[in-house]
């Protein structure tokens, strides 16, 4: 199976370009078969709408987000430039 991409529909919260963003990751990760990765704007909603997915990308404070393995955190507070 191919690679699978989940993000949230973005509202006011969403602290950067979530398509630009999604776009740069699914370059980067689209050759990973299997595998899901869940690209979420913001800290609100983001960590519960992402739970099934094996890798996300969460917005949390204006030019950081937090990298998730699963559920859980693996890198807080990371630059955004790193997609």
């Amino acid at each position: 199976t191919k690679t699978e991409f989940v993000s949230c529909p973005s509202c006011g919260r969403t602290l950067f370009d979530l398509q630009e963003t999604t776009a740069k990751i699914q370059d980067s990760t689209g050759h990973l078969p299997g595998v899901t990765v869940a690209v979420m704007g913001c800290i609100v909603n983001g960590p519960g709408e992402m739970a099934d997915a094996d890798f996300g990308y969460v917005g949390t404070i204006p030019g950081k987000i937090d990298l998730y393995y699963g559920k859980e955190v693996v890198r807080r507070a990371s630059p955004r430039s790193r997609p």
